[in-house]
């Protein structure tokens, strides 16, 4: 925990340096969608090389896989009109 809010302590010092925040605003939000994508992947090959995950995946069943399905597209739909419609435009 102590890495965590020592990290969150460092950007907020940084942020308050003067240096041109755009920048790194920029490069931020790409590695922010980068780390996210890493994180799916690291999740997909931890269930993938679990041979007990693998077996019991087909006692799950269509039930399971239409909730997550929805679930997905839900938080998709959410994710896109809440951009379109939430976003405030900067002056």
């Amino acid at each position: 925990m102590l890495p965590i809010i020592a990290a969150l302590i460092a950007g907020i010092a940084f942020s308050f340096s003067g240096k041109p925040a755009q920048a790194y605003l920029a490069f931020s939000s790409k590695a922010q969608g980068w780390g996210v994508l890493v994180l799916v992947f690291l999740i997909g090959f931890l269930v993938g090389s679990n041979p007990q995950a693998m077996q019991n995946f087909a006692q799950i069943g269509w039930r399971a896989l239409l909730i997550s399905s929805f679930s997905v597209a839900g938080s998709i739909l959410f994710a896109y009109f809440g951009e379109k419609y939430l976003t405030v435009e900067k002056p």
